[in-house]
């Protein structure tokens, strides 16, 4: 399996919301793919020389699902995040203050 990595979103506050958008429908289009994928694996079940084509084809539409519920969980931890400095303005006058430490991400002037 590949090696994850957390990585750091740095913007314009402003623009996060647009920036998950943008993740969101990236993601929305792999989910339809996946949908896809597995219709196509329900429709060749019933042939018997297909089932171990089709358990390949299961454990990559798997894979590609953990992928796309990876990105929303990002996109969680950034919403939150800005979510938290919209409450707490005051956090943008001091830049070594974490918006979201506790999840993970951070939002810096």
């Amino acid at each position: 399996m590949a090696r994850e990595v957390n990585i750091t979103l740095r913007g314009v506050l402003e623009d996060l919301p647009e920036e998950v958008v943008e993740f969101l429908t990236i993601t929305g289009k792999k989910l339809g793919s996946a949908e896809e994928e597995l219709g196509e694996v329900v429709s060749r079940l019933m042939n018997e020389e297909e089932i171990s084509h089709c358990l390949v084809d299961l454990g990559k539409i798997r894979e590609g699902l953990y992928k796309v519920d990876n990105r929303i969980q990002d996109c969680m931890q950034i919403l939150n995040a800005y979510q938290k400095v919209l409450s707490n303005p005051e956090a943008m006058s001091n830049p070594s203050t974490s918006a979201s430490q506790e999840e993970g991400g951070s939002v810096e002037e």
